[in-house]
């Protein structure tokens, strides 16, 4: 008979993926990892693998409980105007403090593995694909539902704009952050596009 794990993978993973998102990959030793996790070298490999499947699988796990929120608020809100907003409003601007310091988990893999290690940064940027197709298709939504009416309305061209606006705020929020600028550049950025943003909260 095999002898039952000491501990729950679910909650060591949840662990795994705070030490990731705050120290970053590099800065998460395996000796930190075991530590955070409180479990064995063994248990970790014969749970997770290696270093780098534990980190594909924390990514996984981000995505789950806060990309998919995002790609959720872009396809299901019935104004896509109110969804795009709605998604910086989740990511930026009423982020608490404590998290918006540790910027995005997918950004910032990207940022830092691009050249030491392009699988995993391939990974992260796999799901950051995911969002941007979700913007395209929000804007999409704009033209067909009439809320875009711009004549030159070009939703690739912006989808393109909005993606990287976003991620390149998710980075220089992390020094520097003020909700009201930060909410007038996001107003700013809808408008210069086109579209509505007379009822968007205040």
């Amino acid at each position: 008979m095999s002898r039952p794990r000491a501990f729950d993978p679910d909650t060591a993973l949840a662990t795994a993926l705070t030490t990731f998102w705050t120290q970053g990959y590099s800065g998460s030793s395996i000796q930190v990892l075991l530590d955070a996790m409180q479990i064995n070298r063994g248990s970790l490999y014969a749970s997770f693998g290696s270093k780098d499947t534990l980190f594909k699988s924390a990514l996984d796990l981000y995505y789950a409980r806060i990309t998919s929120k995002v790609i959720g608020l872009l396809d299901n809100d019935i104004s896509p105007t109110h969804g795009l907003y709605a998604v910086f409003d989740l990511t930026l601007i009423a982020l608490p403090e404590v998290h918006r310091r540790k910027g995005c988990l997918l950004v910032n893999t990207v940022a830092e593995l691009s050249e030491t290690d392009p699988e995993l940064a391939r990974h992260a940027a796999d799901m950051l694909d995911h969002v941007h197709e979700a913007m395209k298709r929000t804007l999409q939504r704009a033209i067909t539902c009439g809320e875009w009416q711009r004549a030159d309305a070009d939703p690739i061209a912006a989808a393109d704009l909005l993606f990287n606006f976003m991620t390149g705020l998710r980075v220089t929020s992390r020094l520097h952050f003020d909700p009201k600028q930060i909410r007038h550049s996001v107003l700013q950025t809808l408008a210069l596009i086109g579209l509505p943003t007379r009822d968007l909260a205040p």
